[in-house]
């Protein structure tokens, strides 16, 4: 059997082509010769971006990453607290929704994502904006007009 030393050949966008040197008394025999393979690094294609909705409404958060086994973890920060991972049965998903409250305005949220090695990246921070939702404040009334 061949001995080989393990080489990192080149990193070609989110993947690292990998082979091997066969070490046989002088001659080492090329990476392609023993093959070649991918390993995916984990990183984020896309971030969040700040959502504005009605106070009723859905805001919705998204996030791509690339990698292996990939797990989502949304975290949610009010004006004046620390980060906390949210509850929401969203929260574990590369998409975060919830209905929003008037408590939501210019609450931020990130996500930290982890792939099967346990590596992990977090995303940038995006602002959730709430504003109150339309309402009538007035009825029509009957007017009379002389004619």
């Amino acid at each position: 059997m061949r001995k080989c030393k393990l080489i990192i050949e080149k990193i070609i966008a989110s993947f690292i082509l990998c082979g091997c040197l066969l070490l046989e008394s002088t001659a080492l025999v090329s990476a392609s010769e023993c093959g070649l393979y991918g390993v995916q690094i984990l990183h984020l294609v896309s971030q969040p971006i700040n959502c504005s909705v009605s106070v009723g409404s859905q805001a919705r958060f998204a996030v791509k990453a690339e990698g292996t086994g990939l797990k989502y973890q949304w975290q949610v920060k009010f004006p004046n607290e620390s980060w906390k991972n949210s509850g929401s049965t969203t929260a574990t998903t590369a998409t975060y929704s919830f209905t929003t409250e008037e408590k939501h305005n210019g609450m931020l949220v990130r996500c930290i994502v982890k792939d099967a090695s346990g590596n992990s990246v977090t995303s940038n921070e995006a602002k959730c904006s709430t504003s109150a939702a339309l309402k009538i404040t007035g009825q029509p009334s009957d007017c009379i007009v002389p004619v």
